[in-house]
């Protein structure tokens, strides 16, 4: 995307459900990949527990997975 006057726009970050599920999904399956006889409810809780807030532009998503922590600690139960 570009301004009016020819300059790349940088495109807002997805923000929304929609758009987030399929990422959700793939830092699970990365998880899986590590430790995979965990219940379901123990990635939503590693999830969430490693998620951090961001703003972006003025727009704040309260829960944003970071899935380099999510998978230090589930290295850290497997060991």
């Amino acid at each position: 995307m570009a301004d009016e006057e020819g300059r790349a726009k940088l495109m807002p970050p997805f923000l929304s459900i929609s758009s987030t599920s399929p990422v959700a999904a793939g830092f699970v399956a990365l998880m899986k990949s590590i430790k995979s006889d965990l219940p379901p409810a123990e990635y939503k809780r590693i999830l969430m527990e490693t998620s951090r807030s961001l703003t972006y532009n003025g727009e704040k998503c309260p829960r944003v997975p970071d899935v380099y922590e999510a998978v230090k600690l589930i290295s850290g139960i497997t060991e």
